[in-house]
């Protein structure tokens, strides 16, 4: 089954294909029979293939919807007005060069021609009333949404989405995710079949804010979340999509958001800790509801570690990646004997430096059928789960895996030695197999670790490690007056 990208594409290629066809044709028909009407027709359809581009890049409506009850898309929408005129024409003209009557080719090319321009017309209408943003907003009426899901970010990152959706069903709340950029809206709808609002400008974010909605929640640090952070009635609440020490952990502008969910207290001494002061009670513990995910049985022997890097940022204080050691990682913990599986952050398989060092290892693991491309689509708490020890870089995965007890060993890449190091054996490059012995050894960092746990993830509900998240999400959309006068 085709993707809804690679429907595109090939729709793309079709249009081309019919416009280049019915240009070569079009010119030997009008040198056989050259005439006013049959010249105005060609030319008039292929000057709208250039009017289908110029179209498709300012007809594109501000707010619309998917999966949104009592919408749906209008029918001039999704196709190049004037492509299924050429595509007539191009018959009739076929017709005509086989012996037909001149006349079928003049009708179905009249006929190609009007509907093109009325879609146009529809389209250039839709452009200056906003009709479609009107009725987004009629439906939106009707559902009452509480909240929203908000996400501005690619389509690499759908993960960051993909970890929250089944508490926000488990809540019992009517959502909807409100998106930013129409390419990613594909992939939102293999995640969740709850409804998907597209906002393209800062005035269609403001159209999405109907009466119902009472709090927005972010699941990463984007620049465009400041466009809908600023539109004060509703309750803006950070949620990321991870509890670690990088520096995405204690950015300043976090404190735009009214509230902040976060998984345990370190997570607020962190701010604290680099010079960023917010107040408490913008701070909810929520513990980490996927850590029901998570087992606490102690992982097979011979072990079998799973190595799992983080990405290599873009700026300095981002760049925490042990990929660029990661051969002499793995060939160190093979020469110990343990079985290696290897998942690499999916940012690092976009290309680059990144892409090639993953490749590298996966040609050092080719031979025991162990590389990234049997992982890539596995769920990652289920590779923790089958693991006995994660070998991991200074992010979330580290903080989560706490909860299992199993061994931890977070690779040093940068001069500083954050608090989740003091439950983890510390890995440096050339300096690896005698912590690495003691991962897969003794483990006498286990009690550490379950010290540790509580001041990392909060006070976890052992029979339901959700129930935190879900009350605090059915909170924060009572809105903002109801939490105000809450704190007060």
């Amino acid at each position: 089954m085709l993707t809804q990208r690679a429907g595109r594409e090939w729709a793309r290629a079709l249009n081309l294909l019919v416009s280049l066809a019915f240009a070569l044709l079009g010119g030997l028909f009008l040198a056989a029979h050259p005439d006013w009407l049959a010249a105005g027709i060609v030319l008039a359809l292929l000057a709208g293939a250039v009017l289908d581009a110029l179209l498709a890049r300012i007809s594109r409506p501000g707010l619309s919807a998917q999966q949104l009850p009592g919408f749906r898309v209008a029918w001039y929408f999704g196709h190049p007005p004037f492509a299924p005129g050429r595509l007539l024409a191009l018959l009739g003209l076929m017709a005509a060069m086989c012996g037909l009557p001149e006349w079928v080719f003049y009708t179905c090319g009249l006929l190609g021609l009007a509907y093109g321009l009325v879609a146009a017309a529809m389209l250039v209408a839709e452009r200056r009333t906003g009709r479609t943003a009107g009725r987004v907003v009629a439906a939106l009426g009707e559902y009452q949404p509480r909240c929203y899901l908000y996400y501005s970010d690619t389509l690499a990152g759908g993960y960051q989405l993909a970890m929250w959706l089944p508490y926000f069903e488990r809540a019992g709340l009517r959502y909807a995710l409100l998106l930013r950029d129409a390419s990613f809206a594909a992939q939102a709808r293999q995640l969740t079949g709850a409804p998907i609002v597209l906002a393209r400008w800062m005035k269609s974010v403001e159209q999405a804010l109907v009466p119902s909605v009472g709090a927005v929640f972010y699941v990463n640090n984007e620049a465009r979340n400041a466009e809908c952070v600023r539109f004060p009635r509703v309750t803006h609440v950070h949620l990321g999509h991870g509890d670690s020490d990088k520096s995405a952990s204690f950015q300043p502008f976090t404190a735009m958001f009214d509230q902040i969910f976060v998984a345990g207290q370190a997570a607020i001494d962190r701010y604290g800790e680099h010079g960023v002061e917010i107040p408490r009670a913008k701070f909810t513990i929520v513990s980490r509801p996927q850590l029901e995910r998570l087992s606490t049985e102690p992982g097979p022997r011979p072990p079998v570690v799973l190595y799992a890097p983080t990405w290599q940022g873009g700026l300095d204080d981002m760049r925490l990646s042990s990929l660029p050691f990661g051969e002499e990682l793995v060939r160190a913990l093979l020469e110990l004997g343990a079985r290696v599986v290897f998942r690499p952050h999916p940012y690092s398989l976009r290309g680059g430096e990144p892409l090639a060092q993953v490749r590298r290892v996966d040609a050092l693991l080719r031979g025991r059928g162990e590389t990234s491309a049997d992982t890539r689509e596995a769920d990652l708490f289920e590779l923790m789960n089958r693991s006995s020890a994660l070998v991991a870089d200074v992010s979330s995965l580290a903080s989560d895996y706490l909860y299992t007890g199993k061994p931890l060993a977070i690779v040093k890449t940068g001069p500083e030695n954050p608090p989740i190091m003091e439950t983890a054996y510390v890995l440096e490059p050339g300096h690896l197999r005698a912590p690495l012995e003691l991962l897969l050894g003794d483990d006498p960092l286990r009690e550490t670790r379950l010290a540790k746990r509580g001041y990392f993830l909060g006070d976890i509900d052992e029979a339901d490690p959700a129930a935190p998240f879900i009350a605090a999400l059915r909170a924060a959309t009572e809105g903002k007056a109801a939490n105000m006068g809450r704190t007060g």
